[in-house]
């Protein structure tokens, strides 16, 4: 019996669609919001959503359904027909990609993380306990298990399927109004999954920011943690899109083959390491991805593909399709050989930021940005923490920070939450000469 997605493709060919690509994916989520140390909410849901792209004599539709009934599929085909018939035809058409694929095969996925429903609350509990062994008052937080079914077929043959899990704990801690902390545990597997580690991490941080005072505007160098690290640079993978190259809404376009980074700075988009967050065997458009390196050594190598953007640039594509444009899957800061322990030694004076949120861009064809430093932030003197600091932003220019890093320590940290919707693993970094200005105008 054909399912969902398999009826759609074949009432799409039958009403003329020369070209389709159908996705169904059966999602089911358990989530777990806290507050004051104790669960808000506890919410299991399953989602079905289909996506569908289609295309006659280059005129094309891309969009999303939510749990379609089968009542609804007539009329959903009819609609998604006439929009596709009445687009404007496009300059940067190209055809579904065809060919003899080889896929990854091998793909472990622990399924036993859709049910944890119980066990899911007593992982914020020991969260929560962490923190207060650590001296804080109160916690928040969200945590998301998660398992994904991915079905694709097309017009061009391909009946894919591929499954994922993964467990994300976003941790924050409170030791008073102006004093917090917050850190991670993202996993696919359970013996991966720490979240008594992401408790213990934020309450130690927000008990260090008590008692936080203002400092003067100016340029500091900057020992950054892997949250706030990880939201620069999966901002910075973000650029490489072939999509935002094209359009000139990157700082990185024109520039392959230029340096936009310190020589300490390799980049990489890399879904096919097993058990990582982002590891993915088939993009959008049915190719198998790959890892591609976006920066070696402060040198842009490549941008990341479709095959729109593809065609545009007579490349090919890199296996990064989105439903909508291409984006990385799982990217990779390559570490340094520093050890954590010596990088407050190494930055010397300056400020150590753990976490920033809201980065925003005055100008993204030239990298312009600025981004709220929340959480435990910190000044340092003689490689030491002197006192806690508050009320201050980031504002400067992204190529500027690839090329101060300076220093990257020698472990990898997982990093996904909302700021980082991208799982993104990084070290920490020193970068020397960032621009720091007030964030609420003080």
């Amino acid at each position: 019996m054909a399912e969902l997605h398999e009826k759609v493709l074949k009432m799409l060919t039958d009403r003329g669609v020369e070209e389709a690509i159908v996705t169904l994916y059966d999602v089911d989520r358990t989530t777990v919001r806290y507050a004051n140390n104790e669960p808000t909410i506890v919410l299991s849901e399953s989602i079905e959503t289909l996506t569908i792209y289609s295309s006659i004599k280059e005129r094309s539709f891309i969009g999303g359904f939510e749990n379609v009934s089968e009542d609804f599929l007539e009329k959903m085909v009819d609609d998604v027909v006439t929009l596709t018939k009445n687009s404007p035809p496009t300059p940067y058409y190209a055809p579904i990609p065809r060919g003899v694929f080889n896929y990854r095969v091998g793909k472990r996925v622990e399924r036993k993380i859709r049910q944890l429903d119980e066990q899911l609350v007593s992982h914020v509990s020991e969260a929560v306990k962490a923190s207060r062994e650590a001296g804080a008052e109160r916690s928040a937080g969200i945590l998301y298990s998660g398992h994904q079914v991915e079905k694709l077929v097309s017009s061009t043959g391909l009946n894919l399927q591929e499954e994922s899990a993964s467990l994300t704990l976003n941790h924050r801690a409170f030791a008073s109004p102006e004093a917090s902390g917050q850190w991670v545990s993202c996993s696919t597997s359970l013996d991966g999954f720490n979240p008594h580690e992401a408790g213990r991490r934020a309450g130690e941080i927000a008990v260090m920011s008590l008692n936080p005072v203002l400092i003067e505007e100016g340029v500091y160098d900057v020992y950054m943690g892997p949250l706030i690290l990880a939201n620069m640079m999966s901002e910075a993978a973000g650029f490489a899109s072939g999509f935002r190259v094209q359009i000139e809404m990157s700082f990185l376009t024109g520039k392959i083959g230029e340096k936009v980074g310190s020589e300490k700075v390799t980049v990489f988009d890399d879904p096919t390491t097993p058990g990582w967050l982002g590891e993915k065997i088939f993009d959008d458009e049915g190719v198998p991805t790959q890892k591609t390196t976006i920066i070696e050594n402060g040198v842009l190598k490549n941008y990341l593909h479709n095959s729109r953007t593809a065609k545009v640039a007579g490349a090919s594509s890199t296996g990064n399709a989105g439903i909508i444009h291409p984006h990385p899957w799982n990217i990779v800061l390559k570490p340094g050989d520093a050890e954590e322990e010596d990088m407050l030694q190494k930055l010397g004076r300056g400020l150590y930021l753990t976490n920033s949120w809201y980065q925003r861009y005055q100008n993204y064809r030239t990298g312009d940005f600025s981004t709220i430093v929340r959480d435990g932030a910190f000044y340092v003197e003689d490689g030491e923490i002197k006192h806690p600091v508050k009320g201050i932003r980031i504002s400067d220019n992204l190529q500027r920070i690839l090329m101060n890093i300076e220093e990257l320590s020698d472990r990898l940290y997982p990093i996904e939450w909302w700021e980082v919707p991208v799982p993104t693993y990084v070290p920490t970094a020193i970068i020397r000469n960032v621009k720091i200005t007030k964030a609420f105008g003080q």
